[in-house]
């Protein structure tokens, strides 16, 4: 209902922007709207020509914006746009496809023909098959040398673009270093002289503001500085929508205001490179109760920095992956795959109650994840499990399952297969601690 009624009245908008130009401007436009909406459209697209670096398209998925902003860089021709993405691996791909402009209740800006980039948040996959909420095509709301003010058309959310005042690579990359030091968990300070706090969710980069009776939760993005919110807050007589961050202090300073707020994390909280070395993972095969751990040498190498780990050590066939989450600067594991066998089938790592033998296979959600002893010289951290189906089952364990190419499970890899964990086990029990050597 909020996308209809915000495609609605940008129906109305231009109706009345086109009624005043016909009655003001007579002897300029025909009257037939079919001109009036072909002007337009001349116009918008030689605006989206001109900036010689291109745009940066400030893009939010979702029609709650769930999953946080994002940049694009977008440089137009006359018939085809160069995009790039702050999500690439390698920041200067781009992926060219032809854009097209139209008219469908009201002036549109259509990516309709493939590309990876600009349709990344609106393709389904076999596992996401509503994808992400994402839009390719936007309604023009405003159109300037120096904005593009657009509404996706799916989500209803509102879309920027402004020109690039430097090469889209050099953008990018800033974008990227200031995202992956961005690393904390939450604010606190006084705002025009109101004492405000904040907590983040740096998973899908939402902020939540506290300040007097009042709460407000808000989509952010990253910058070459810092971070953008999706709309501007008012908190004591300040209205901002950006924030500078220094990664040193950990102090985000409001743009157009000369008031500053401290970034703030939790207790046991650690930085993504201490957890990079050697480790002896504890688990116990036969009993919680009896504190006979079995060790493994295991070895925590850096995937996706700030974002991943890879742990070798169980099998030579593949790694085993931990998430880095950058707000509790803990690593957690989820169930994923691992690689897949000669004849198709895929194998996860799955989660497994230790105690009844039950497992998980199909869930996202976080399966564990580590507590710090605090001992910076001989730091050990406890895999502290999930408890699920209403506390009925526990994820205290790896377990390892396969999957055919038609999505039916298939049960555990065989021993000859090569896949088994240390080469014989089905499950690793009992989880204890990742001790670092």
């Amino acid at each position: 209902m909020k996308t209809r009624i915000k495609i609605l009245f940008a129906a109305v908008l231009f109706g009345t922007v086109f009624q005043s130009c016909l009655k003001d401007q007579a002897d300029v436009f025909d009257d037939s709207p079919t001109v009036r909406m072909n002007a337009y459209l001349a116009n918008a697209k030689k605006v989206l020509m001109k900036p010689e670096k291109g745009w940066v398209m400030y893009y939010y998925p979702d029609k709650y914006q769930s999953y946080g902003g994002y940049n694009y860089t977008v440089k137009f021709d006359a018939e085809s746009a160069e995009v790039g993405f702050e999500l690439s691996e390698d920041l200067s791909d781009t992926v060219t496809s032809l854009y097209r402009l139209g008219n469908d209740t009201g002036p549109t800006l259509s990516f309709d023909t493939n590309n990876d980039f600009m349709h990344y948040f609106s393709t389904p996959s076999s596992t996401n098959y509503q994808a992400f909420g994402g839009d390719f095509e936007f309604m023009f709301l405003e159109v300037s040398d120096a904005c593009v003010k657009m509404m996706g058309r799916r989500s209803g959310n509102i879309i920027m673009m402004k020109p690039l005042e430097e090469d889209a690579v050099s953008f990018l990359e800033k974008v990227r270093s200031a995202s992956e030091g961005f690393i904390i968990s939450g604010m606190e300070g006084s705002v025009g002289g109101q004492e405000v706090k904040a907590s983040l969710d740096q998973s899908y980069q939402q902020i939540t503001f506290k300040f007097g009776d009042k709460e407000e939760e808000l989509a952010y993005m990253f910058t070459p500085q810092g971070i953008r919110l999706y709309e501007p807050i008012e908190i004591g007589g300040v209205t901002f929508d950006e924030l500078k961050f220094d990664a040193s202090t950990f102090k985000l300073e409001i743009v157009n205001s000369s008031d500053v707020i401290q970034g703030t994390v939790p207790e046991g909280f650690r930085r993504y490179e201490e957890y990079e070395g050697e480790y002896w993972l504890y688990y116990n095969r036969e009993n919680e109760a009896d504190l006979k751990y079995d060790s493994v040498a295991v070895v925590l190498s850096p995937g996706v920095k700030n974002s991943t780990y890879k742990m070798s050590g169980l099998n030579p066939n593949y790694d085993i992956t931990w998430e880095y989450d950058r707000s509790e600067g803990t690593l957690t594991w989820k169930i994923h795959t691992l690689g897949y066998l000669p004849n198709g089938n895929e194998v996860r790592l799955c989660a497994m109650d230790g105690a009844s033998g039950g497992f998980t296979w199909p869930n996202k959600k976080v399966m564990g994840s580590t507590v710090w002893n605090g001992d910076e010289k001989n730091p050990v951290y406890y895999i502290q499990p999930e408890y699920l189906w209403g506390g009925n089952r526990v994820s205290n364990s790896f377990y390892l399952c396969m999957w055919g190419p038609n999505g039916n499970r298939l049960g555990a890899p065989a021993t000859s297969t090569g896949w088994r964990f240390l080469n014989k086990l089905t499950s690793v029990r009992w989880l204890y601690s990742l001790a670092k050597k």
